[in-house]
């Protein structure tokens, strides 16, 4: 299967990321977004049922424009794909797994800061061009393993242990901060941070269910 895919508005509607003594009565901007793509998948299953795998792979930009062309938006990531698959390993046994991969989100990164004469003493920080960074990409792994058997009083049952998203990398976009952190001789020093704005954490799972009704 495969789609080809694309989307424009207009109105868009934002905070200004930067803020000028000039921009003070109004902290709003205003443009256009496009959103466009492809996206291809396959599926093939044993005739049994024994096995199934997947792969699908998608293509995406998502970009906005404020009047002075167009830059990456926050969900402009360009590539990602995934495999996915489930095996009978045994009487009764299931195993289910897939893999994900995607390229990197892009962010507005802080290059540096300056810092005024007194008695102003707070850093300002200087950024890059809007969303002309990119932070790192991210590989995902789930998977589980079930096991059917029968229970009393014409009753089905299914056991099993999954994990959700053990993974490396950025799953969401980076944000710089400027911090201070305290050097020797009690002194303070700037830096900046650059990390995700979330993490999503490894989720395990214990599931059982039971079916009741079911002919032996």
């Amino acid at each position: 299967r495969a789609d080809v895919f694309s989307a424009w508005g207009d109105g868009e509607v934002d905070l200004r990321p930067q803020l000028t003594k000039a921009d003070s009565g109004n902290i709003f901007r205003y443009g256009q977004s496009r959103v466009y793509g492809a996206d291809i998948s396959a599926v093939a299953s044993a005739p049994d049922g024994r096995w199934s795998l997947g792969l699908s792979y998608a293509f995406t930009v998502s970009e906005r424009n404020w009047g002075d062309g167009w830059v990456p938006w926050i969900s402009d990531r360009r590539h990602e794909g995934r495999f996915f698959g489930t095996m009978r390993a045994g009487r009764g046994v299931r195993l289910s797994t897939g893999v994900s991969a995607a390229s990197p989100l892009p962010f507005t990164a802080m290059l540096g800061w300056v810092m005024p004469a007194p008695p102003g003493f707070v850093a300002r920080p200087v950024f890059g061009a809007e969303m002309s960074a990119r932070g790192t990409g991210w590989l995902r792994f789930d998977g589980s393993i079930t096991k059917e058997f029968m229970g009393p009083w014409h009753s089905r049952w299914e056991a099993g242990l999954g994990v959700s998203n053990l993974s490396v990398g950025d799953q969401a976009p980076r944000a710089d901060s400027l911090l201070v952190r305290r050097v020797t001789g009690g002194l303070a020093q700037l830096y900046i941070s650059e990390k995700p704005l979330f993490a999503i954490p490894v989720v395990p799972s214990i599931v059982l269910r039971g079916q009741f009704g079911v002919p032996h």
